[in-house]
């Protein structure tokens, strides 16, 4: 147990070097769709909804379906950084020029506050952004996914419209519609 848990950090620690220098600056982005990484193989993704367990193929997709006129943003979860297939991941960034990785140590609100979409299987990051009124598309099983002013995609075939219809024209929720769906969550 001792080797397998040394093992798995100094893989991390591998890859969290290997990624270093592929980070990007937020304030160099531009036009942004962000996609917070999941700890990998959470309870979050294994159980809720085990379809995006491979959160890079999720990606990978997601690189294909943003319009022209934005980015893909991403970033490590904080608690596990290193976690991600580094040089899988290298590889896609090396692919598709609209993806970008931003720091593990960029601020998440500063990340949330400047994105025009906000991409979430069930993370609590989804939330976060609803209560900052951006647009928010969940493809999981996320406790705020029912919320009126939540995009659900049923299948990832609907991204692409979705991301096309909110870029568009995006209305914020009401303050009152927003502070009673928190309240009664």
């Amino acid at each position: 147990y001792i080797g397998r848990y040394v093992s798995t950090h100094l893989k991390m620690l591998k890859n969290s070097l290997l990624l270093r220098r592929s980070y990007t600056p937020l304030k160099t982005l531009g036009p942004f769709v962000y996609f917070p990484l999941h700890v990998p193989a959470d309870m979050a993704l294994t159980l809720r909804s085990p379809q995006y367990l491979d959160q890079l193929a999720f990606i990978d997709y997601l690189a294909r379906s943003v319009p022209s006129t934005h980015k893909v943003a991403i970033k490590e979860h904080p608690a596990m950084i290193g976690a991600i297939d580094a040089p899988r991941l290298l590889a896609m960034l090396g692919r598709y020029n609209n993806l970008c990785l931003l720091p593990p140590s960029t601020n998440n609100y500063d990340v949330l506050r400047a994105a025009d979409v906000i991409v979430s299987v069930n993370s609590k990051s989804g939330a976060e952004a609803l209560a900052l009124k951006k647009p928010v598309i969940v493809v999981g099983d996320a406790f705020y996914s029912k919320a009126p002013f939540v995009h659900l995609a049923k299948k990832t075939a609907d991204i692409p419209a979705l991301l096309n219809k909110i870029i568009a024209g995006y209305k914020p929720p009401e303050d009152a519609a927003l502070d009673l769906y928190f309240e009664r969550v």
